[in-house]
């Protein structure tokens, strides 16, 4: 789990969010703290996997991330195919 932290922070960084891993409790505080979209969430949710060479559904992205329109983001980034 730390080396998911690390890899978090490094996403914080590099996309100059304001606030550091240790902060973010929740998918709802990124939300809320940094004003961050659905699909902004989704790809460094997809960046973390890469990182990791993991599947999104092995990180159980819809656990953490919360998103509403997770499905529709994820089929709009061609990550999975429409049903």
């Amino acid at each position: 789990m730390e080396q998911v932290h690390n890899v978090i922070e490094k996403l914080v960084r590099k996309y100059k969010l304001p606030v550091r891993w240790s902060e973010v409790t929740s998918q709802s505080l990124l939300n809320e703290e940094l004003g961050l979209d659905s699909l902004l969430i989704v790809q460094l949710a997809i960046e973390i996997s890469d990182s990791f060479q993991i599947s999104l559904d092995e990180c159980q992205i819809e656990d953490w991330l919360r998103v509403e329109d997770i499905e529709r983001n994820l089929i709009d980034l061609k990550v999975i195919g429409e049903k």
